[in-house]
């Protein structure tokens, strides 16, 4: 799932700015959806009582949408590069260092997966056996960085932001971790 900004109005007239939501599946179809606003009613309306998983980059548009079994996934990357992004401004920040490294371990499992040629259910094994003790550190740790970090400092401004899903939405970072 994404959303794009964009301009809209007619030629030499007035523009508005407007979005462009889109929806798809690995592998399949992407489809746009046009909407004057990034509010929830966008997804909410498009999703409808949508079953399945559900992965976002975390933008809380998506909180009510979609159907009783939806599950809400998040993007692991999109985590890292806000992370990265704050150990960016202060190179010597331990903590923000240590949070990239330990996401880096959990995608050295899938990199060794892909490697090994494995299918969906060998992969769902190796994570279970790798990725299940690393991701329980990470959650100890993102949690004591959301309590020590300053909240003006780089690491700190994360917990502010509504769109850092690293923070804000720690338990949809899991499903795909452990999704067969």
């Amino acid at each position: 799932m994404g959303v794009s900004q964009a301009t809209a109005g007619p030629s030499g007239g007035k523009s508005y700015q407007a979005y462009l939501w889109q929806y798809g599946k690995p592998g399949g179809s992407v489809v746009f959806d046009f909407r004057m606003g990034r509010g929830r009613e966008g997804p909410k309306n498009f999703l409808g009582q949508f079953e399945g998983i559900l992965q976002t980059d975390g933008y809380t548009a998506y909180d009510h949408a979609g159907g009783a079994k939806i599950v809400h996934a998040a993007c692991w990357a999109q985590a890292r590069r806000k992370i990265y992004d704050a150990l960016k401004l202060s190179l010597d920040d331990r903590t923000a260092r240590q949070l990239v490294e330990r996401i880096d371990e959990l995608f050295a499992v899938d990199a060794e997966a892909r490697n090994a040629g494995m299918d969906h259910a060998a992969r769902h094994v190796l994570r279970g056996e790798r990725s299940g003790p690393a991701l329980d550190l990470l959650k100890t740790e993102m949690e004591a960085a959301q309590v020590a970090a300053l909240p003006a400092s780089a690491l700190g401004a994360l917990g502010s932001d509504s769109a850092t899903i690293f923070f804000n939405h720690p338990k949809h970072l899991i499903p795909m971790l452990f999704w067969q």
